[in-house]
C-alpha cells in the first residue's frame, strides 16, 4: 500500500463557531486519539484529504510539528448533501500491532450463471479484515466466474493476500450470488374489471341519426 502523508495543524481554538470558520476556509476539523495517549485536536485541508481518500487508502501518516503519526481514518462526517466533509476522526495505530478495518470488495469475471441468463447480485460490498498496517490491501478482488445459477460465493471462499485474514465471525456470509431472472406474470383480469371497461364506439353515426340543431 502506498504511503499517504497528510499535513495537519493543531487546533488551538475549539467550538462550533471555530469549526464553521475552518470549513469556510476549506479546512476540516479533526481529532487524533488512541494508543492510550491524549486526544489532539487538529485540522487538515479538505482538498488534500479528499485526494487521499480517492487513493482508496484508509491509512494516513499525519504530519505536523516535525512529527509523523501513522493513523487510521476511523470516521468521516459529511453534510446533508454528502459533499463537504464536516469532521474527521483519526486513530493512532502501531506498525507492529494487528488492526481490524473494512476493505472494499471487488468482483471479477463473468459468472457461468450469467451466461445462462442469470443475474449476479453482490450481497457484500466491504469485508472486515485483520492484518498489520503494512499489509492492508486497497481492495480485495474475488473471482466469480465459476458461479452457476442459484449458487453463492461466501467469505470462506475468498483468497486473501499474505498476512491478511477475515475478521468476520461467520464465514458463511454470502458475498455474491447468481439468481434466476424473475419472470413477470400477467395479472389475470377479473369479470368485474371486464364489466367496468367502457364501451368503445367504432362506427360513425349516420347522417339521419344526427339531430338537427
Amino acid at each position: 500500500m502506498a504511503k499517504n502523508v497528510l499535513e495537519a495543524l493543531p487546533r488551538t481554538i475549539l467550538g462550533s463557531r471555530a469549526s464553521r470558520r475552518l470549513r469556510r476556509e476549506e479546512k476540516v476539523p479533526a481529532v487524533l486519539y488512541g494508543l492510550n495517549r491524549d486526544n489532539i485536536p487538529l485540522f487538515v485541508g479538505e482538498k488534500a484529504l479528499k485526494e487521499v481518500l480517492r487513493s482508496g487508502s484508509k491509512i494516513i501518516n499525519l504530519h505536523w510539528d516535525n512529527q509523523e503519526v501513522v493513523s487510521l481514518i476511523k470516521d468521516l462526517q459529511y453534510d446533508a448533501m454528502g459533499r463537504e466533509i464536516l469532521h474527521a476522526d483519526f486513530v493512532r495505530i502501531a506498525r507492529d500491532k494487528l488492526i481490524e478495518l473494512k476493505v472494499p470488495l471487488e468482483l471479477r469475471g463473468t459468472p457461468k450463471g450469467v451466461e445462462e441468463g442469470g443475474v449476479l447480485e453482490q450481497t457484500l460490498r466491504e469485508v472486515l479484515v485483520e492484518c498489520l498496517p503494512a499489509a492492508i490491501p486497497d481492495k480485495i478482488s474475488v473471482d466469480v466466474s465459476g458461479l452457476t445459477l442459484e449458487t453463492a460465493l461466501t467469505l470462506k471462499d475468498i483468497s486473501l493476500p499474505t498476512g491478511v485474514k477475515i475478521a468476520h465471525e461467520n464465514l458463511d456470509i454470502a458475498v455474491a450470488i447468481v439468481r434466476k431472472p424473475v419472470e413477470e406474470v400477467a395479472k389475470p383480469v377479473s369479470e368485474e374489471e371486464i364489466e367496468k371497461e367502457p364501451e368503445v364506439i367504432t362506427r360513425k353515426p349516420k347522417e339521419e341519426e344526427v339531430e338537427d340543431t
